[in-house]
């Protein structure tokens, strides 16, 4: 448990974003009344701007969050995600990268708040109330992005005055979950490798299907085999657990799936062919270590 207490860390991402939206009491009863409902048979919630004015904010905290999961693996805690020491570096420069992004999107919206304000009293009409538009300042603190490190669990570090048949019942089940998740962890990365292949298997068989006209009709994009790529570079940084067969399983990935470009595969049948019976001879390896859930 020391080992994997020492290699570990634990890591939480909020990011809160203003939701401009507001629940308009007068439209709710009109509603209620035109339809003969109760009172509380629903809400309106209007939009106090148009879609458009932070879509650039929430587009970053997505791809931000979507990051965070890609460079981190699960942990059973609410908003908690393990991180390797190995991959510490790596992802602050990647979150403090989209963190700086974020505040200059969140910096540009607040500049022309005033002026979304004003063009959404033409969009929303009579349900228009300048008195739910909160001020600039209280805008600007309705966003927020907190990132938390905290150690991995360690049983030896459970000290409470207990019995000492109480003290070693919590410390075996504290061992116990931290064993679990890194399991889990690790089934997680057996996940990346076999959906990448997966994919691959599936794109190369299906390119020789022909359409009505004779035109490809299941073709691949470069991304397939970058994407797989970004998945085998990022293995060992992840890889907490230790586990060898994870690695040999990514490098034999490297020197069989990714010789060869897209041009290639999609130009050369001979090779097209060859790598989807390298991916599907792989993908059979993986199913071994792959437990249903």
């Amino acid at each position: 448990m020391t080992d994997i207490t020492q290699r570990a860390m634990l890591v939480s991402l909020n990011i809160k974003n203003w939701s401009a939206n507001r629940k308009d009491p007068k439209v709710t009863k009109e509603v209620a009344e035109k339809h003969n409902a109760d009172a509380d048979a629903g809400n309106y919630t209007k939009r106090l701007l148009g879609k458009a004015a932070l879509a650039e904010v929430r587009e970053i905290a997505s791809a931000a969050r979507q990051e965070h999961y890609a460079q981190s693996l699960p942990w059973s805690d609410a908003g908690m995600r393990i991180l390797p020491a190995s991959n510490y570096f790596h992802y602050t420069d990647i979150l403090t990268t989209w963190e700086e992004k974020y505040w200059r999107g969140v910096d540009g919206f607040i500049l022309l708040y005033p002026t979304y304000r004003d063009q959404r009293k033409l969009s929303l009409g009579d349900m228009w109330n300048e008195d739910e538009y909160p001020p600039v300042s209280e805008v600007r603190d309705s966003f927020g992005w907190t990132r938390n490190i905290m150690p991995m669990p360690n049983e030896q570090d459970f000290r409470v005055e207990l019995s000492q048949a109480d003290v070693t019942r919590i410390q075996e089940d504290i061992r116990s979950r931290v064993l679990k998740e890194v399991q889990s962890a690790s089934q997680e990365l057996w996940m990346r490798l076999s959906e990448s292949v997966e994919h691959m298997v599936e794109r190369l068989t299906k390119y020789d299907q022909l359409g009505k006209d004779g035109q490809i009709v299941h073709s691949f994009r470069e991304s397939m085999l970058t994407n797989m790529a970004g998945v085998i570079d990022l293995l060992p940084r992840l890889n907490v657990s230790g586990d060898d067969e994870l690695d040999k399983i990514a490098k034999r990935m490297k020197t069989k799936l990714l010789k060869y470009d897209t041009d290639d595969l999609r130009k050369d049948q001979a090779v097209r062919q060859q790598v989807a019976a390298d991916a599907s001879e792989i993908l059979d390896a993986m199913s071994g270590y792959i437990t249903a859930n």
